[in-house]
């Protein structure tokens, strides 16, 4: 996990997840806005996800018709997400905003 380049402290993953966009966030303890310098991460492991979901759904008949899909969706994106936090939340990925 990275931390805060103003008050030094643990970013916070919820306030990656919470913000409206995943380039923009706000520290958790000094409400610091932060942003990614490079979100590429973020949206390959995003659209690999995506895809891999989507054929799994479409073409196990089980998950379609029982309504797994969505519990499979969710569930699997929280894992995959705290997975994969560290790495875009990375000390050489954040900056505060308005700092160029």
């Amino acid at each position: 996990m990275s931390l805060c380049p103003r008050c030094e402290h643990k970013i916070d993953v919820f306030s990656f997840s919470l913000s409206a966009l995943p380039f923009y966030f706000k520290c958790a303890s000094c409400k610091t806005r932060l942003k990614l310098i490079s979100s590429k991460l973020f949206w390959g492991i995003f659209l690999l996800y995506s895809a891999v979901v989507f054929t799994l759904i479409m073409y196990i008949p089980t998950l379609n018709e029982y309504g797994l899909g969505v519990i499979l969706t969710v569930s699997g994106w929280f894992f995959v997400y705290y997975k994969s936090s560290p790495y875009i939340l990375s000390k050489d990925n954040v900056a505060i905003h308005g700092s160029d």
